[in-house]
């Protein structure tokens, strides 16, 4: 008796409704049980100022929430949709596979936690996994017939895959890699061309800002020297990811899978093109995991195939799954239960946020709150409270999207409480709030900073200002004109102090413009520049440009 033969006729019958029945009730149980994560409730804030572009990813992170807190205005809410796009990815998955045995595709799926636990959370990473196997869908009509329909159809998804991540762009290219000889036919044009007019309006909000989520992505994340735990944390991290058990064999038959086809060859390059694509990154800084997530649907279809016909290696897929199940069962009611966090698996983001914030909403008597240098609590203060708050990026920190959100601008002048590292001298006032003993607060009467004007380094001894038409009119006030932007100098990691600049806001009379600076007089070695404003809490300016490197002789 076989294996399907053991399974009662019910089952047999309704198998795809029940398996996908019983994903979605988890689910839904899941996402309802656990509040959210620092940066789901920062793309929150994304969906409350709907734009073409962010500091930090494209818009269709934003657009999903927007659209499923349009009923719900709470944590099921924000993540319904990408509830609905994980099933769905499911769905397309299942569809990639030809001659499919349905008991292996729901051992496969079943036995990996990302796709389970992570199916729930508003990220990008969500609706760029779901694109990726409808790309390759369209892909696979594509190659059946090139005709105007199937080339429109593969652009417009490939516009998709760029709207939910910006390395959505690399599978494209390792599909062209994969073929070269598309590049001869007018049908695979036809289709570049519509993916990119579709993302046309991205492009010019990028041109817009100065191209920021391009030097964001491609500098931001470096490091200083290359450490070998960046290189063995991800390639840790990848067997994670497809697994927590069964995961060296799947990528090992995936990577050994020879193609069958096109499209077999498209998926395969797509695993091991984005796999060593992000190895490489670790060279230059550290590489999260999750960035390859979109590889999984290559691993998932390839390593089905060979499984398919080596009844030895699917004997071990199966007998892994009840312990992999019991794994992730574990980890899923870990993660829904209330309890104190454990040393090895954090869940802090998940829960007590509700504490927390009613504490500083009752402390800083509901005006609105700036947070030093933390774009994660003054997203989860905003969402759980409903009082606007707003992050206040120093040159300890780095730029986000609080730099270009209108909040800023309703602060200047009013009431705030501000909250930081806590210090005898300013922030002196305590937090009473578990986990909050090294913070502190206090009233701002007369709030100000700067930090969405965007200063761009042309050398050191000139820059060109971008400036909102608001900061414009208040620099030709008092006490604003006379504040004086300085260069917050580094040496590798290291903070070394602050220096004039020589130029004053009062200079600033209309945006864009190009003025003169000075270099500072600094000791001979290299160092890297950052144009920043005093703000109205002192020694903690905002960060207002990249870096610029200095070689002083």
């Amino acid at each position: 008796m076989t294996r399907q033969d053991a399974i009662p006729s019910f089952v047999r019958k309704n198998h795809a409704t029940l398996f996908f029945g019983a994903w979605i009730l988890l689910n839904l149980l899941q996402a309802a049980r656990m509040e959210l994560l620092d940066d789901e409730a920062y793309y929150w804030i994304y969906s409350r100022y709907l734009s073409w572009g962010y500091f930090d990813h494209p818009p269709l992170v934003a657009l999903l929430i927007r659209a499923g807190t349009f009923f719900f205005r709470n944590e099921w809410g924000v993540r319904s949709l990408f509830l609905v796009c994980s099933t769905a990815t499911l769905f397309s998955i299942r569809a990639l596979i030809p001659r499919r045995n349905d008991l292996l595709f729901y051992a496969l799926v079943g036995g990996m936690a990302v796709l389970q636990f992570g199916g729930i959370l508003a990220v990008p990473d969500i609706p760029l996994l779901l694109f990726t196997a409808v790309f390759f869908l369209a892909y696979r009509r594509f190659l059946r017939s090139m005709n105007t329909l199937n080339s429109l159809l593969l652009g417009a998804v490939t516009a998709l895959l760029c709207y939910s991540k910006y390395q959505g762009i690399l599978l494209p290219l390792f599909t062209i890699a994969s073929n070269p000889r598309l590049l001869g036919r007018r049908q695979t044009w036809l289709a570049a061309f519509t993916g990119l007019l579709l993302f046309l309006p991205h492009l010019y909000w990028q041109f817009q800002h100065g191209f920021l989520s391009v030097q964001y992505q491609l500098f931001g994340h470096k490091a200083d020297h290359y450490r070998l735990r960046f290189t063995l944390e991800y390639l840790l991290g990848q067997l994670l990811l497809t697994g927590p058990l069964a995961g060296p064999l799947l990528l090992w038959t995936a990577f050994t899978r020879k193609p069958q086809d096109a499209l077999e060859k498209a998926l395969k390059f797509s695993v091991a093109g984005t796999t060593v694509f992000f190895l490489f990154c670790t060279l230059r800084g550290k590489v999260e995991a999750n960035w390859t997530l979109s590889a999984l649907v290559g691993v998932i279809v390839l390593s089905h195939q060979v499984l398919q016909e080596k009844a030895v290696l699917r004997t071990w897929i199966y007998r892994l799954l009840p312990f992999s199940l019991l794994l992730i069962l574990a980890l899923r009611t870990y993660m829904i239960i209330d309890t104190a966090p454990s040393l090895h698996i954090p869940k802090d983001e998940f829960h007590g946020n509700k504490r927390w914030v009613e504490v500083l909403r009752q402390q800083s008597g509901g005006v609105p709150l700036v947070f030093l240098d933390s774009y994660q609590k003054a997203s989860k203060y905003w969402f759980y409270s409903g009082i606007k708050a707003m992050s206040l990026n120093t040159p300890d920190y780095r730029r986000n999207n609080f730099n270009l959100w209108p909040l800023e601008d309703s602060f200047i002048g009013k009431k705030v409480y501000l909250v930081g590292p806590r210090s005898d001298k300013i922030l002196d006032e305590k937090i009473n709030a578990p986990g909050w003993e090294q913070d502190g607060g206090k009233m701002i009467g007369a709030y100000f900073s700067f930090s969405k004007l965007q200063i761009f380094p042309q050398g050191p001894s000139s820059c060109k200002i971008l400036s909102p038409p608001s900061y414009l009119f208040l620099f030709r006030q008092a006490p604003y004109d006379t504040i004086a932007v300085q260069w917050a100098v580094f040496k590798k990691d290291s903070l070394l102090g602050y220096y004039p600049a020589g130029l004053r806001l009062g200079e600033i009379r209309e945006s864009p413009c190009v003025l003169r600076t000075l270099a500072p007089s600094l000791p001979k070695g290299t160092y890297i520049l950052r144009y920043v404003i005093p703000s109205c809490l002192p020694g903690r300016p905002s960060l207002n440009s990249e870096g610029v490197i200095l070689s002083a002789e």
